[in-house]
């Protein structure tokens, strides 16, 4: 028996899930609502919390893993928990930035060898064969609240220091142990997406952004987005992420017909923002697939 929604507010599931439908917003399917998103871009070691399975960091100095202690006043009664009230302090922490106003979180489900090199879905942090179904069905409800609450999973797959055989803008002889195939859409990388989208794409507000400040090549970068659109049953946004000073000549590859992307993650300064924006509102429009473009 299926019925109308019974969820109300920010609930995502009081508006069905949010689509890319061939502009410049996102649209929810049920009410035809259109979204604004508006969020904190950090911390990107947002999965980084002890009272995940094995989570541990080896940048401890300079990324310490989170406790979320002063939020564990936000967790209220009949908010999920795990392992005899484990959770309370991440799962407050999303009901604060609701209670604020905001419908998004960003994160990284996997950083080895880069900024903050403690989250990876993985048994082991270099076992990419083998991943760790307690941490994720942790992850899950976790997710599943943010769901609940009106808060839109901002996914970034990789970050620069891990997405290929490249260190900043220096080839490296073979490719950085930490990334997937060295960049290339590999069993490592299929295994890794496929996962991800088994687990997570049944969440109504998501997208999968393809890398962090990203240096794949391009050919690279457009296998893993076919991939992620074949693969996703759901059809998420996919958004991209480069450097400031890499956008012309990364996006305006990408454009129209020359891949199946759907939006844009941009990083520049505020004062450059709205022209920015702007320029790839307009240039994406032109090419016949209109991309949803945000700032982080």
């Amino acid at each position: 028996m299926i019925a109308a929604t019974d969820k109300t507010a920010n609930d995502f599931r009081s508006k069905g899930r949010l689509q890319y439908v061939g502009g410049h917003y996102l649209r929810h399917a049920g009410t035809g609502e259109y979204f604004l998103k508006i969020g904190p871009d950090s911390p990107e070691t947002l999965l980084a919390y002890e009272d995940f399975d094995d989570t541990k960091g080896l940048k401890i100095a300079k990324s310490p893993i989170k406790s979320w202690q002063p939020h564990i006043r936000d967790w209220k009664n009949g908010d999920p928990t795990w392992k005899d009230g484990k959770g309370k302090g991440l799962i407050g922490a999303m009901n604060y930035l609701a209670a604020k106003g905001c419908n998004s979180i960003s994160f990284l489900p996997y950083n080895a060898g880069g900024d903050g090199d403690n989250v990876w879905p993985f048994v082991e942090r270099d076992d990419k064969l083998h991943y760790d179904c307690s941490k994720l069905d942790q992850w899950g409800i976790a997710f599943d609240h943010a769901t609940n609450v009106g808060l839109y999973l901002h996914v970034k797959l990789q970050e620069n220091e891990l997405d290929d055989n490249r260190r900043g803008d220096k080839l490296v002889e073979g490719h950085v142990p930490e990334s997937l195939d060295g960049g290339k859409l590999g069993i490592e990388r299929k295994l890794y997406c496929r996962e991800l989208i088994a687990r997570f794409s049944h969440q109504l507000a998501i997208n999968w952004n393809i890398g962090e400040e990203n240096t794949q090549s391009p050919e690279e970068q457009k296998d893993m987005v076919r991939y992620l659109q074949e693969t996703d049953p759901y059809q998420h946004n996919i958004v991209f992420h480069t450097f400031p000073n890499a956008q012309d000549k990364v996006y305006s590859a990408l454009l129209g017909n020359k891949s199946l992307l759907t939006g844009l993650s941009l990083q520049n300064s505020w004062s450059a923002a709205h022209q920015r924006t702007l320029k790839w509102l307009n240039e994406s429009a032109k090419a016949g697939r209109p991309w949803v473009v945000v700032v982080r």
